[in-house]
């Protein structure tokens, strides 16, 4: 598991190489997936480039994206190409809305460019974050995932239901095994930092991280002391809208 902390990516100096006026590349940092940045009408292709600060990033997570396809690429200090990656957002069975990416640590102030493709009529995205991504033990086994649905529903006369769809996010319940010292202290931090202010999270690694990379909050963290160096974690980690 990992979470991006400290972050810093930065609005000033991103920039889109297409952008709507009413939806501008700022909202990719404003920890509001529904706040989108859109490319202009019926703009398909357009790339984004993240300015994030000095201080060891070594991650970067874009969100609530409808691309079918990325190219994303971690440029140094000078403009030298770092890491290059593509995904594949969309494929026969499964499509994925978000894409996690590390690359090697810069100390330096440094841009990550995002190149989306989309067949839909104009591309978008939601949040952008990047940043130092602080590595905890995957959860154990029995991770659990539930939805929270935030549909409106109405019972009519006749008893049928009046659906207005909305978000559908996962929630997941997890517990995690830590050193105490170290990994255990590190999670309460962070979670004291963040409070209800969401954050970009690899729920597990190295199994696919399209599909286990969040933005979302963490909610009821508590802590079992129950072995001489280790202690468990458990929480729950919802996604935010």
């Amino acid at each position: 598991m990992k979470i991006i902390y400290p972050e810093y990516q930065t609005a000033t100096g991103s920039t889109a190489t297409s952008e709507n006026g009413a939806f501008p590349v700022s909202n990719l940092f404003d920890d509001k997936p529904g706040k989108l940045w859109k490319a202009a009408d019926s703009v398909q292709t357009a790339t984004i480039t993240v300015a994030v600060l000095a201080g060891g990033s070594n991650s970067i997570a874009l969100f609530n994206t409808n691309a079918t396809s990325a190219v994303v690429t971690a440029k140094n200090n000078a403009g030298g190409t770092v890491k290059t990656e593509t995904f594949t957002l969309a494929t026969a069975t499964r499509t994925y809305n978000r894409v996690w990416m590390e690359y090697t640590a810069q100390a330096l102030s440094h841009t990550v460019t995002i190149a989306l493709t989309t067949t839909a009529t104009t591309i978008q995205a939601g949040i952008v974050k990047a940043g130092v991504a602080v590595d905890f033990r995957n959860p154990k086994y029995g991770i659990s995932e539930s939805i929270v649905d935030f549909s409106t529903v109405e019972t009519l006369s006749n008893g049928a239901k009046y659906v207005d769809l909305r978000d559908i996010v996962r929630k997941f319940s997890i517990q995690i095994l830590t050193d105490r010292a170290t990994d255990f202290y590190n999670l309460w931090d962070i979670v004291k930092a963040y409070g209800q202010t969401p954050m970009a999270a690899l729920i597990a690694e190295d199994v696919l991280d399209m599909q286990w990379c969040c933005f979302g909050t963490i909610e009821g963290f508590s802590g079992s002391h129950d072995y001489p160096n280790h202690s468990g974690a458990s929480f729950t980690f919802e996604e935010s809208v």
